[in-house]
C-alpha cells in the first residue's frame, strides 16, 4: 500500500509542475509571437495549426510505442520532446523557427496525452484508475489557472525578457516531471508486448461499433462544449453582450473553481450510478446550460453577466462528469494489450475536435440572430444525451464483466 500511495502522491506532484509550467506559457503563445518577436498573424496561426495536426499526426505513433515501451516511458518521452519545444521558443526571432518550435511541442503533445490513460493502468488499479484520472484533472486546471497568475507577473514585472523566463520555466517544469516519472515506482505494472499491425491495428479497433460510437461522442462533447468555451464564449460575451475583458476572464476562472470542487464528488456519483446515466446528464445539463444562456442576450447588459455566470456554472456541473464516465468506459472496452492504442484514438479524436469545431462556434456567433449560438449548442447536448444511451453497458453488465472481457 505505501508503494502504491508514493507512486500516486508522485504522479499527482508531477503533474502539477508541469501543469503550472503549461499555464504560465499557454495564453501567451501568440501574444509573445505576434507582439514581441513581431511576427505576422498568418504565420502564427500557422505555427498553432502545425502544432495541433502534430499532436493528431504523433498520437498513433505514441499507440504502438506503448504497446512495446509501456506508458511511462512514453511519458516520458513526451516530456522531453515538449521540454525541447518549449526552450526552442526562446529562441524564435523568424517564423521558420516559431513553427518548428510549435510543431516540436506538438509531437510531444499527442504523445503525453495519449499516454497518460495507459500511464494511470500502470499505477493504479480497478476503480483507482479513473479516480487518479479525475484527480489529475483537477489538478491540471488548478495548475493552469496558477500558471497563468505567476506567468502573467512574471511578465509584468520583468517586461519582454520575461517571456523568455516562462518559456524556460516551461521547460524545467517538464523536465522535472519526467524525473518524477522516471524514479517513480510502478505498481500495476504490466510486460511490454509487440507494438502490433502498425495502422492495421488501429483499422481492426475502428471496426468496433461500440468505440466508433464512443469517439463520436467525445467528438460532440468537445465540439459542443469544451471547445466553445475556449474560444467562441468570450467573443459572444464580448460583441453581444459587451463585457469587458476582465468580466470575461472571471466567467472563465469560475469554470476552473467549479471544477477543482466539484470533481471528487461527480467521480464518486459515477462510480455509483455508472457511466452510461453521468454521459446522459452531462448531455442535459449542457442543454440546460446552453439554454439559460439564450436569456443573457435578452436581458440588460447589467444582468448579461450574471446570467452569463450562471450558464458557466450549470456548465462546469456537467464538465465534471466527463473525465470519469469516459475514462471508465473507455477503460472498460480496452483489452490490456490495446489500451494505448484506444487512448491514442481519443486523443486524435479531442485534438481534431478542438482544430476545427472553434470555427464553426465563431461563424455562430456571427449570425445576425445571437440566440442561434445557444440553440446550437444547446442542440448538440441533446444529441450528446441520445448518444449517450447506447454507448456501453448497463451499470449491471459493468460490474458483471471485468475490463477487457469481451462483450
Amino acid at each position: 500500500m505505501a508503494w502504491r500511495l508514493s507512486a500516486t502522491s508522485a504522479y499527482i506532484t508531477g503533474c502539477a509542475v508541469s501543469a503550472l509550467g503549461t499555464g504560465a506559457v499557454y495564453p501567451v503563445n501568440v501574444i509573445y509571437l505576434h507582439l514581441v518577436r513581431g511576427l505576422p498573424v498568418r504565420f502564427v496561426g500557422l505555427s498553432v495549426f502545425m502544432s495541433a495536426l502534430a499532436a493528431i499526426a504523433s498520437a498513433p505513433a505514441a499507440g504502438q510505442l506503448m504497446a512495446r515501451l509501456g506508458g511511462r516511458n512514453v511519458v516520458v518521452i513526451a516530456l522531453l520532446v515538449q521540454a525541447a519545444g518549449a526552450a526552442a521558443m526562446t529562441a524564435a526571432t523568424t517564423a521558420a523557427v516559431a513553427v518548428a518550435a510549435m510543431t516540436v511541442q506538438g509531437l510531444g503533445n499527442g504523445c503525453f496525452y495519449a499516454a497518460q490513460t495507459p500511464l494511470v493502468t500502470e499505477i493504479a488499479e480497478g476503480e483507482r484508475r479513473v479516480r487518479l484520472l479525475s484527480l489529475r484533472y483537477v489538478v491540471n486546471n488548478a495548475g493552469i489557472g496558477a500558471g497563468a497568475v505567476l506567468g502573467g507577473l512574471v511578465i509584468a514585472a520583468c517586461g519582454p525578457p520575461g517571456y523568455l523566463v516562462v518559456y524556460l520555466a516551461n521547460s524545467g517544469s517538464y523536465l522535472a516531471y519526467a524525473a518524477v516519472l522516471a524514479a517513480m515506482p510502478l505498481t500495476a505494472f504490466r510486460r511490454p508486448g509487440r507494438p502490433g499491425p502498425g495502422l492495421r491495428g488501429y483499422a481492426r479497433l475502428l471496426g468496433v461499433k461500440r468505440l466508433r460510437r464512443l469517439l463520436l461522442l467525445q467528438f460532440l462533447i468537445v465540439s459542443f462544449g469544451f471547445a466553445q468555451v475556449d474560444s467562441s464564449l468570450p467573443l459572444y460575451a464580448k460583441q453581444h453582450l459587451h463585457l469587458s475583458s476582465p468580466l470575461i476572464g472571471a466567467v472563465i476562472s469560475v469554470n476552473s473553481a467549479l471544477v477543482v470542487l466539484l470533481q471528487v464528488p461527480a467521480t464518486r456519483w459515477v462510480s455509483r450510478r455508472g457511466p452510461r446515466a453521468a454521459l446522459r446528464l452531462l448531455g442535459a445539463v449542457w442543454s440546460l446550460a446552453m439554454l439559460t444562456g439564450v436569456a443573457a442576450g435578452l436581458v440588460p447588459c447589467v444582468l448579461a453577466a450574471g446570467v452569463l455566470f450562471v450558464t458557466i456554472g450549470v456548465f462546469s456541473v456537467g464538465e465534471c462528469l466527463y473525465t470519469p464516465a469516459f475514462s471508465t468506459e473507455l477503460l472498460d472496452l480496452a483489452a490490456d494489450q490495446d489500451v494505448g492504442r484506444y487512448a491514442a484514438l481519443a486523443s486524435m479524436t479531442w485534438t481534431t475536435a478542438l482544430l476545427i469545431a472553434p470555427a464553426f462556434g465563431i461563424a455562430l456567433v456571427q449570425l445576425p440572430w445571437p440566440s442561434a449560438y445557444w440553440l446550437t449548442l444547446a442542440l448538440g447536448g441533446l444529441v450528446v444525451a441520445a448518444l449517450s444511451a447506447g454507448t456501453g453497458p448497463s451499470r449491471e453488465a459493468h460490474r458483471a464483466h471485468p475490463a477487457g472481457e469481451p462483450r
